[in-house]
């Protein structure tokens, strides 16, 4: 497979720190040799940076924007030249900016599995915490904050009832009305069920991207997470999870987001994620 690796260093505005260090670290630990190893062809990760003066604009939600907006552009490229692309994301907000390039390369109708412990389907109207990390998969559908869509590039907002969520384990009472109401399928972190519910999707979709966030691992393994939920899938299963959903040729980008680096001071997490991933695209 050749596979182009993006990434996004910025969360909220703020480069290279917690989350933004994330990608980072993931590479660092050895992730591209592994690939190599693996038999993939691998080239040299693009970085998605906002531009000097995007840096001194004010406000951190204008600046997600901002980088959602370069990690499209990057995507659209590779996609052109028809590369698998794999991104490292600083928090689930560049979902978005994946959806995005995407969209840009041509794809007229997105899908998106959404592996995660929580559903990030808030709006600013049902979220509890008040959070952007919780409202992404809402962005994307359109259901809110249309600014930061569009100025994410994601024009035309994907359908809900295209989004398939798995691994679901602490979800607010108005976001699961949300979820129900607009037709979103759920699915256990189960290997078999996901397979299956990604051959449903891709029966009517051109392109799907599959979006992890790193706490969707039991605690045991992602003692780094800031919203850790019990119960959850270990490495090998999520490995194994993931790698059913990427046996469907429509799943054109695989996307990890949510690695605090800051916690990871003697890097055993970075590698174990790493090799997650390894494990995942075999």
């Amino acid at each position: 497979m050749n596979i182009a690796i993006v990434t996004l260093p910025w969360q909220l505005g703020a480069r290279g720190a917690g989350a933004g260090r994330g990608p980072e670290a993931i590479l660092n630990a050895g992730l591209i040799d592994q690939l190599i190893e693996s038999g993939h062809r691998v080239g040299t990760p693009s970085n998605a940076e906002l531009t000097p003066d995007e840096q001194k604009q004010y406000g951190a939600w204008n600046k997600t924007g901002h980088g959602n907006a370069h990690l499209a552009r990057l995507i659209a490229e590779e996609r052109r030249d028809e590369n698998f692309v794999l991104a490292l994301e600083s928090d689930c907000s560049a979902s978005v900016g994946a959806l995005a390039g995407l969209q840009q390369s041509g794809a007229a109708h997105i899908g998106m599995v959404w592996i995660d412990a929580h559903a990030d389907f808030n709006t600013p109207e049902t979220t509890l915490s008040g959070m952007l990390g919780g409202m992404p998969a809402a962005i994307a559908a359109g259901l809110c904050l249309e600014r930061l869509r569009t100025q994410s590039g994601l024009r035309q907002p994907i359908q809900a009832r295209d989004i398939v969520m798995v691994g679901l384990r602490d979800v607010d009472p108005l976001e699961q009305q949300l979820l129900d109401e607009h037709g979103v399928e759920q699915v256990e972190a189960d290997s078999q069920r996901l397979k299956d519910a990604v051959d449903r999707l891709a029966r009517r979709v051109d392109a799907i991207y599959v979006h992890v966030d790193w706490d969707v691992l039991d605690p045991n393994d992602i003692p780094t997470a800031s919203l850790a939920v019990p119960n959850g899938p270990t490495l090998d299963e999520l490995a194994r999870l993931v790698s059913a959903a990427l046996q469907n040729p429509k799943v054109v980008m695989l996307g990890y987001a949510a690695f605090n680096a800051d916690k990871d001071k003697d890097r055993v997490v970075a590698r174990n994620l790493a090799n997650q991933i390894v494990d995942a695209l075999r």
